[in-house]
């Protein structure tokens, strides 16, 4: 037990003091914070600043119509096409506004500009314009109160889900449950991918460069192997614990350093998303996510184990690493496909509980609300085949792991898995 140690200790501190390592542990949560924040935040400040953008108003009524829905723009003087021209191109107004419209005909506006200003600007005064119209129609023909007719008269219909088990759970959450299905699960197929190919190419190396053949004369093949895959699983796991911790503080930062939430932590967590992940159970989400990768992970690291040893080369290594992911990829397209728009679909559920699609597919449908008692269920079937593929990879692995120059092929393993065995029970 021991040696077992040693070799997962040899392979987590090897490879947790590697640049890579560091700068993704570091990189990934900002770069996933900024995404979420930085959008929002800069089309904020964008549509702050109008005073540099004109307007010619030929009707007399809209300027006032456009201060009162808070859109401020610098009146100009009745204005020429030429004379707008010339005020753009000496930079003295980075666009013009220009309304025109007689009475009983509809309203006319022109943006003109050289640098285009952002779309929510355009859209805006198309929304202002449009309810403006309709005002005045309604006015010119003897409606006293416009406005509030308008607001009794235009109801937006909705169809509220709710699920009887928990009536707490609106159909806004939808928007941020498909998110979640999405990014997590294509987080855990970009996970143990990663991982795992880690562990077929220390195989390879070790094997090509014959480490191999001085480490096993200390300690056993099979506890070699599971030394490898117990030790990068926990540089796996610290990864993700530091992701967690890293964007969680990123997150409370943006929010509230930034001033996006001006109370404190309460107010964060019942702040727009936040109080949607929280809403939707992010604990269980966050454990499922963990169980989920680790059991995912150990499963197909044997597998990965295996071609490590049967193969000689990376090119071969690469190909029989895509057709062995490739379950993986047909998880991705079921997730995108139909897990996320019917989640208790039937290829969904079965696919939840197939060991070699379910850490996918289960992720996504555990964002929707999947029962914890089908996630156990899939753990323990994905668990149970991890034990038994770990039992299989280490008899392969043990007979495979000399072997170099020659070429060895899939049948090669299955034959020396067959002999293997059969020496077992003779013995």
């Amino acid at each position: 037990m021991n040696q077992i140690f040693i070799i997962i200790r040899r392979e987590y501190v090897t490879r947790v003091r590697t640049k890579a390592f560091i700068l993704t542990s570091i990189l990934m949560p900002v770069f996933f914070s900024l995404i979420m924040f930085l959008p929002g935040y800069f089309a904020e400040q964008n549509e702050e600043d109008t005073s540099r953008i004109g307007l010619v108003d030929h009707t007399g009524w809209m300027s006032e119509v456009l201060v009162q829905n808070k859109l401020v723009l610098t009146p100009l003087p009745a204005s020429t096409f030429d004379q707008i021209r010339s005020m753009i191109n000496k930079k003295k107004m980075d666009g013009v506004v220009e309304i025109t419209g007689e009475k009983g005909h509809p309203i006319s506006v022109r943006y003109y500009y050289n640098k285009r200003t952002s779309s929510s600007l355009i859209k805006k005064l198309e929304a202002i314009t449009e309810k403006a119209m309709l005002n005045k129609r309604l006015t010119e023909y003897g409606v006293k109160n416009p406005a509030q007719l308008l607001a009794q008269v235009k109801q937006n219909a909705q169809v509220d889900t709710v699920k009887v088990q928990n009536p707490t759970d609106k159909s806004d959450n939808d928007v941020i449950r498909y998110i979640v299905a999405v990014t997590l699960g294509l987080f855990i197929y970009m996970l143990i991918f990663l991982f795992s190919s880690q562990v077929m190419q220390g195989v390879l190396e070790e094997k090509t460069n014959r480490i191999a053949e001085v480490i096993i004369t200390t300690v056993s093949p099979i506890k070699f192997m599971i030394g490898k895959i117990v030790g990068i699983a926990l540089l796996g796991i610290t990864q993700i614990g530091i992701w967690i911790v890293l964007g969680c503080g990123l997150l409370f930062y943006l929010s509230v350093g930034m001033h996006l939430t001006p109370g404190g932590f309460s107010d964060f967590l019942s702040h727009g998303a936040i109080h949607l992940l929280v809403q939707i159970g992010l604990l269980k989400i966050i454990i499922g996510f963990v169980l989920l990768f680790i059991c995912g992970y150990l499963l197909y690291s044997s597998i990965f184990a295996v071609v490590g040893v049967t193969v000689n080369h990376h090119d071969e290594m690469q190909q029989m690493s895509m057709l062995v992911g490739l379950p993986l990829i047909i998880a991705i397209i079921v997730l995108t496909v139909d897990t996320v728009n019917n989640p208790d679909s039937t290829l969904s559920f079965w696919l939840s509980m197939i060991p070699f699609t379910s850490p996918v597919v289960m992720m996504g449908r555990l964002a929707f609300g999947a029962p914890t008692g089908e996630l156990i269920i899939s753990i323990a079937i994905l668990l149970v085949t991890m034990i038994g593929m770990m039992w299989l990879a280490g008899k392969i692995y043990r007979g495979m792991i000399l072997y170099t120059g020659k070429k060895v092929g899939v049948k090669d393993a299955i034959e020396w898995l067959q002999r293997s065995l059969t020496s077992k029970k003779n013995e």
